[in-house]
């Protein structure tokens, strides 16, 4: 199953940080949507990371674990998945 994550300029618009709407905000308000958009990146971010994590574990539990289930087709849907995003989310630029 894979997520939707909506394009960076379209989470912009959600965080409010649209150019129309900044050009009428104080300093104060623009940094803070300014960090809004910063703390979305950082986000999905570490859900890129999550998805690695996941795929790893799945592949060890696979190895070791006497639990019943498909492990290795856990960790292949959690790779596929890190790699469906794996451009958009390593070309984010974090500050």
């Amino acid at each position: 199953m894979t997520c939707s994550i909506p394009a960076r300029s379209s989470r912009a618009v959600y965080t409010g940080s649209d150019i129309t709407y900044t050009r009428q905000c104080s300093d104060v308000q623009m940094l803070a949507l300014m960090l809004r958009c910063r703390a979305v990146d950082w986000l999905l971010l570490l859900l890129q990371s999550a998805h690695l994590f996941w795929a790893i574990w799945g592949l060890i539990q696979a190895r070791f674990s006497a639990i019943d289930f498909d492990y290795i087709d856990f960790a292949h849907q959690r790779l596929v998945e890190y790699c469906a995003r794996k451009t958009e989310f390593l070309s984010l630029k974090m500050q």
